[in-house]
Formats: structure tokens, sequence, C-alpha cells
């Protein structure tokens, strides 16, 4: 049986570009919709002409080959092109397809920094997509550049008091929890604290989840299980008062 969300992928992203288009009154936006819309039908037939079954990542990887065909044309404005794939990338990682994403996020990548130049912000929130994908895989070598060079571009572009930042921050302390190197990502998770409290104030639920991150990473440490109770403790009120 063809899994459900392996088409649902595409039906979504397509639905989402023809309303788009009729909002901005984008007749390209709503034939690349159609067109993309077709993905989960030409999935169907394909199932049913050679009798094959497709699983989620099948089916990722059939979308991905007919979106890189509609892509390439000449019809769709760099911009249209980036949103393709950026959506296409955001909903096979939702898919749990994270090889998929990642490809997507590599072309998405590639097309922002055509747009926009490799400084730009929107060239750091490509870099952020394509390194969950990566961290998704375990592959943490490839993520940690990803985010150290958008962390860069962030700071340059808005200075280091930004919630942006905090996110790309507190993804390198992932990526350093994950390699069980706890001493890096404490002081990365101390800044992404910081930054959360001053952009979004103290008591803010973002703020009581990295509390929550950070209490975990604090057990996983020698001596810190007092530290790890405290920052807990602090999450908790956070989440009480919010009720």
């Amino acid at each position: 049986m063809i899994k459900i969300m392996g088409i649902a992928v595409f039906g979504l992203i397509g639905v989402t570009f023809i309303v788009m288009g009729f909002i901005k009154s984008d007749t390209t936006a709503i034939g690349s919709g159609f067109v993309i819309l077709g993905v989960p039908v030409l999935i169907v037939l394909a199932s049913t002409v050679f009798r094959k079954h497709f699983d989620t990542e099948e089916s990722g990887r059939f979308g991905l080959g007919v979106l890189a065909v509609m892509v390439s044309g000449q019809k769709l404005s760099p911009s249209s092109r980036l949103e393709i794939l950026d959506s296409e990338a955001a909903c096979l990682f939702s898919t749990g397809d994270y090889k998929s994403a990642a490809e997507a996020g590599k072309q998405a990548l590639k097309v922002a920094e055509e747009i926009s130049g490799p400084d730009h912000p929107d060239v750091a929130r490509s870099l952020g997509n394509l390194g969950m994908a990566h961290i998704a895989l375990r592959q943490y070598a490839q993520a940690e550049p990803l985010y150290r060079r958008a962390l860069t571009i962030l700071e340059k572009a808005f200075g280091p008091d930004d919630a942006n930042i905090a996110a790309c921050l507190n993804r390198l302390a992932e990526i350093h929890v994950n390699r069980g190197q706890y001493a890096q990502a404490e002081p990365l998770c101390k800044r992404s604290l910081a930054t959360l409290q001053k952009t979004l104030g103290p008591d803010h639920p973002e703020v009581a989840t990295l509390l929550e991150n950070m209490a975990e990473l604090y057990r996983k440490m020698d001596g810190r299980r007092v530290k790890a109770q405290a920052l807990t403790k602090m999450a908790a009120n956070i989440r009480g008062a919010a009720h």
C-alpha cells in the first residue's frame, strides 16, 4: 500500500501554490501548483501500471525527480523555484524522508545563493533547513559547517540579539550533544538562552524548552545534577505561569 504521507507531500505543495497564485494573481504559481498536484496522481498510476508499491522514501524520490524537471524549466522565476524547493524539503522532512529532504535542501540552497548572493538571510534559512536534514540523518560533520555559516550570516545581518541566532546556536549545541561533546555544547546553550531571554522575554515558552534541554545536558555531565534540577524547576515555573 502506498503510504498516504508520501503522496500528501506533493499534494500539499501543489495546493499551497494554487492558493498563493490566486491570492497574488500569479498565473505561473497557479500553473506550477497544478503540475505539482499531479505528482501524487502519477505515483498512483505508476503503482498500478507497474504493480509496484512505493513507500514514503520511494514516493519522495519519484516526486523529487518530477519536480526537478519542472524546476529546471525556464518559465519559473528564481523566487518561485526557491519557494517550491523550500516547501518540498519541509514536507519531505515532515514525512521522515530525510534523504530526499536533504537533496531538495541542497537545490534550494543553490537557488537561494543565485538569487540573493552568499550572505543573505534567505541563504541562512536554506542552510538551516539543509542542516536539519543532515542532523536527522546523523550526518553531524555535514550539518555543523552549515549552521556555522548560517550563524555568521545572521550575526552580520541582525547583530548578536536575534531569535533566529538563538535557534542556530541551539542546533549547533544539539550537534555537539549528539556527538557526546557536552563541554562544547554548554556555552552555545548559554548564549542561546541569553539571546532568547532578551528577544522573547524570560517567561516565553521557548525559553522554558531551552531550559529543559539544558537540564538534560547537565544530567549527562559529571557533577551538574544540582544545576539540572534548578533549570528544570525554572522551566516548570514558566510553564505553570502560562496556565
